[in-house]
């Protein structure tokens, strides 16, 4: 792959001086070569050859320069520690490159609105590609065609902002004053503590990846979501305009969606309420405009959908053997 774009960049190196030609070190090109080879049309990037290493596999719960579980592992994956072979990866990248740059990920891509803890390893993992020779950091979040979802997406990319500005930004105080301005000064403390709430949950029990359903990643019980409920309920009732509000119940539609999804709470398969309760978060959904269920899954009308149906269903009901 590099013998190839180093062949395009070279032909169109007078034509275009000021032109960096760019390729992907992704899934089956994600590993740098073993050697240098020597010679002008040896494996080593020319100067105007940019090389963007992706993270696509890796877990996001835990810093990417310590874990090396990755998604496609089984449950019984999960246990124990193993070696990151993408830091190797990506520590291995500046022999063969100038410009090594990164595809980061911030998001569920199957299901957007599902929770995604990975505040914690924000600035971990800027901090080590800014001390690994990185110049440049892309990364994909939650939200398509400008629409808004109920993860946390506006908190997440002001603080990536922050630390792609300086890698050692703090991010507990940028949260926090991102979430004053945008939850309200009362309600904020509120939305901080179910964040951490939830990232411990996960940091302790398990990965986080980008393509997982509804069953993977963070798995929470009626005891875990009762007090994160009760967290949601305190930030509700110390809203002081309605914007606050709006962007409180956004927020919240994604333990809501778990919940559904995982038949937790009002949403349990034998809750007299559970039709009613399905109905509403569909409708708070339209209200507060959500637009996407995951990466190309529109959110679609509700005529003909089961109530009785989980949120992971209402995403592609066309794929329901009974539809």
């Amino acid at each position: 792959m590099v013998w190839f774009v180093n062949q395009v960049a070279r032909t169109f190196k007078d034509e275009y001086p000021d032109a960096v030609f760019h390729t992907f070190a992704y899934q089956y090109t994600r590993k740098p070569p073993a050697f240098v080879v020597p010679g002008g049309d040896g494996n080593v990037a020319e100067s105007n050859v940019a090389v963007e290493l992706c993270s696509i596999e890796c877990c996001f719960a835990h810093p990417l320069e310590e874990c090396g579980h990755e998604r496609g592992e089984s449950l019984a994956g999960y246990v124990g520690e193993k070696p990151s072979t993408f830091a190797g990866d990506l520590k291995g990248w500046p022999d063969f490159c100038q410009r090594l740059y990164i595809y980061n990920y911030a998001l569920n891509a199957n299901q957007y609105m599902r929770p995604f803890p990975d505040f914690q390893v924000l600035s971990p993992n800027i901090k080590f590609f800014a001390g690994n020779s990185v110049r440049s950091v892309f990364v994909q979040g939650n939200t398509l065609g400008g629409s808004k979802t109920g993860e946390f997406d506006q908190l997440r990319c002001y603080v990536m902002a922050k630390l792609l500005w300086d890698p050692d930004a703090d991010v507990e105080y940028h949260m926090m004053d991102f979430m004053r301005a945008y939850y309200g000064e009362k309600s904020a403390p509120f939305i901080k503590e179910y964040i951490d709430l939830l990232a411990r949950k996960t940091v302790k029990t398990s990965h986080l990846f980008i393509f997982n359903w509804h069953y993977e990643n963070t798995f929470l019980r009626s005891w875990d979501t009762l007090p994160m409920d009760r967290l949601w309920d305190e930030a509700e009732q110390a809203a002081e305009t309605q914007w606050q509000l709006d962007n409180i119940r956004r927020s919240r539609l994604s333990l809501r969606v778990y919940k559904a999804d995982m038949l937790v709470g009002e949403f349990f398969p034998l809750s007299p309420f559970r039709v009613a309760e399905s109905k509403k978060l569909f409708q708070d959904m339209i209200d507060l405009g959500i637009t996407y269920w995951g990466e190309y899954k529109p959110v679609v009308p509700v005529e003909g959908l089961d109530w009785l149906m989980r949120p992971v269903e209402w995403a592609s009901p066309e794929k329901l053997f009974w539809n």
